[in-house]
């Protein structure tokens, strides 16, 4: 194995929750904090060295009044979207709050010196807790410094800073005018309103709503900046700014960097903090179609709507259609009891975890036309677009008795949690036509739909993918009945997604987005009590980790029986969303299409930041070098 980088890894330790967690204990030379005075932003250190988050009842993340202390100030600053599930791997020794690029630079140089590691953070919506750390490294958090965008009329190019969410750019491309007057911009992007277009860019960002027809966010970045790590402990950061290759062109680290971090590793190359986009518009796809159906949850009803999306995706439809489900838990009936650190978090800081929407359990189904044929669809083409929303309309249409039981629900919901604006955006999300709508107002939708956490709780997932499709009726059976095994009574909540994918998805791309020829996304989240009437529980955390672990044996079988024996017929590959694996360089085969990919990712980490400078922990691209002991840690 290759050494670890001088003076930056000692030992690891692995802590144990149920799974294997991973954090570092690193020895660094004594150093003071004279370079922080060259950061003009704000600085937050751990209260002490041995100081442990604690995520459970009475959390305190106050940062002001009486009951504000460091302790309380430090876990504010540390919260991430992971950090209920995973407070062990959301604790490193300090967070540096960036006002500009010089800082990002300061950070990044001062890191260098010290030999340690900084993990960057634009959003703290990251699953696994990939964009923090542990020990003596430190956060670097963009998510407020690079909040600016443009639009070019002349080349019809959007420039933005990585800094604004997913939903801020929806709405600001839907008002954009082309200069031939064409109204109303939108890129195919993921459904969590609050991600911030850092973490995105760099990940791929799925799209349930048009992928199929246009791929993924980041086929359609055609140039970006970054800050590349000093080489040296006492070199510079480099600016860089990396365009699309030109045909008969070469420029070695320009095309690697262009094809690597679009989707490579987040976080791996450099520091992120502009993109450049080619939008597409609604002009050039007249007659576009999205509608969301909203059932009340049953097994009858879920039955039907999974059975749909598996039919639709077995015909492997026009790359015109796109075709989702999921379920979404409903508000914990403890919710009110509820003090972990995600509801405090939702009460005192909503721009970092938005409070929970009152709905009951519900089963919705998106779907979208986009007419690819533009101007020129035939008569043919419009009359399968209504035959399809036609097929959808009648499975949903299961009377006024379920239309009335959500309603009941719903208000139920009301009445245990007044919040009576969430409940009219629900409403209006239930009422909405569904006819002609452009394709910008239907991107709106879908971040509208999946803008909010669904739970405040720590949760346990796993995001499969499969290319089978001919799926046995006794699948469908089996996925609800395991599903249904526990229900929010048990402080137990599931939240899932099938996705069609295909069509454009399937077509490779210059960029490092694994796993483009699946056919099919599925995605569990688990969310479990671990506070109910403001006192610990811990029987949800067993029940939803015994409930995850049936399921994933039964889709992609385990290692005992062997990985392709399960439903979906595949080798265990992710998408996304870490849960069992934390060591990025033993999950090769699962997060990379194959060894050659990675190992072609590897070199250029290996070349732009051979100090490891940007390896905070143990899942990014060849961080066994510097996590020594970490290795083979984590078998599943």
């Amino acid at each position: 194995m290759t050494s670890p980088a001088a003076g930056v890894l000692v030992d690891a330790e692995i802590f144990n929750n149920g799974m294997s967690c991973l954090s570092s204990n690193l020895h660094i030379d004594a150093k003071d904090d004279s370079s922080d005075c060259k950061f003009k932003g704000k600085v937050i250190h751990r209260p002490s060295s041995d100081y442990k988050v604690y995520v459970g009842a009475g959390a305190n993340v106050q940062t002001e009044g009486k009951d504000a202390t460091d302790a309380s100030r430090y876990n504010a600053a540390a919260y991430c979207y992971g950090m209920s599930t995973w407070p062990e791997r959301a604790s490193p020794k300090s967070f540096y709050f960036a006002e500009d690029l010089e800082d990002v630079k300061t950070a990044m140089k001062m890191a260098c010196q010290r030999g340690v590691s900084i993990a960057i953070r634009t959003g703290r919506h990251a699953y696994g807790c990939a964009s923090s750390s542990t020990g003596d490294n430190i956060v670097l958090d963009v998510m407020s410094t690079f909040r600016y965008r443009s639009y070019d009329k002349e080349t019809d190019l959007v420039t933005m800073g990585v800094s604004w969410q997913i939903g801020e750019m929806c709405e600001w491309l839907g008002g954009l005018e082309r200069k031939d007057g064409a109204k109303g911009a939108f890129v195919p992007h993921g459904e969590c309103a609050k991600v911030h277009i850092g973490g995105h860019a760099q990940s791929g960002g799925y799209s349930p709503f048009c992928g199929r027809s246009f791929g993924f966010f980041v086929d359609h970045i055609v140039s970006f900046k970054l800050v590349l790590p000093p080489q040296v402990p006492d070199g510079e950061p480099e600016e860089v700014c990396v365009t699309q290759p030109e045909a008969g062109k070469t420029d070695a680290r320009n095309d690697e960097l262009y094809w690597a971090v679009r989707g490579g590793c987040p976080g791996a190359f450099g520091v992120l903090y502009e993109i450049t986009l080619k939008p597409l518009w609604d002009a050039d796809y007249p007659h576009s179609r999205t509608k969301f159906w909203v059932l009340s949850y049953s097994k009858e009803n879920l039955k039907r709507v999974l059975k749909l999306t598996l039919e639709y995706c077995a015909e492997k439809m026009p790359n015109d259609y796109n075709l989702w489900c999921c379920t979404a838990a409903g508000c914990s009936p403890f919710l009110s009891g509820n003090t972990g650190i995600d509801a405090q978090i939702s009460k005192l800081h909503p721009d970092l975890n938005s409070e929970v929407d009152p709905t009951s359990r519900v089963i919705a189904v998106g779907a979208t036309y986009t007419n690819l044929s533009g101007a020129n669809r035939t008569e043919a083409e419009a009359k399968e677009v209504d035959e399809f929303f036609g097929n959808i309309d009648r499975l949903m249409n299961v009377g006024y008795a379920d239309a009335f039981r959500l309603f009941g629900q719903n208000l139920l919901c009301m009445a245990m949690h007044p919040r009576i604006l969430g409940f009219g955006r629900l409403l209006s999300k239930l009422l909405h036509p569904g006819e002609s709508v452009p394709l910008s107002l239907g991107a709106r939708v879908t971040v509208q739909m999946g803008g909010k956490r669904s739970q405040n709780n720590p949760y346990v997932l796993g995001s499969y993918l499969s290319c089978r499709s001919d799926f046995p009726e006794e699948f469908i059976h089996w996925n609800v009945d395991t599903m249904d095994e526990f229900s929010p009574a048990d402080g137990v909540y599931h939240d899932f997604q099938w996705l069609c994918m295909g069509g454009v998805m399937n077509e490779s791309r210059d960029n490092a987005m694994p796993h483009r020829s699946v056919q099919l996304f599925c995605f569990f989240c688990i969310h479990y009590d671990t506070v109910q009437n403001k006192k610990a529980v811990t029987e949800p955390k067993k029940l939803a980790h015994a409930n995850m672990e049936k399921l994933q044996k039964g889709l992609i079988g385990d290692e005992e029986r062997g990985w392709n024996n399960g439903y979906l017929q595949g080798n265990k590959q992710y998408m996304a969303f870490p849960n069992h694996h934390h060591v990025l360089d033993d999950a090769v085969p699962i997060f990379f299409d194959n060894e050659k990919t990675y190992e072609r990712l590897l070199r250029l980490k290996r070349q732009l930041d051979p100090m490891d400078v940007l390896t905070a922990n143990t899942w990014m691209l060849g961080a066994t070098r510097k996590f020594a002991s970490v290795s083979g840690a984590c078998a599943n």
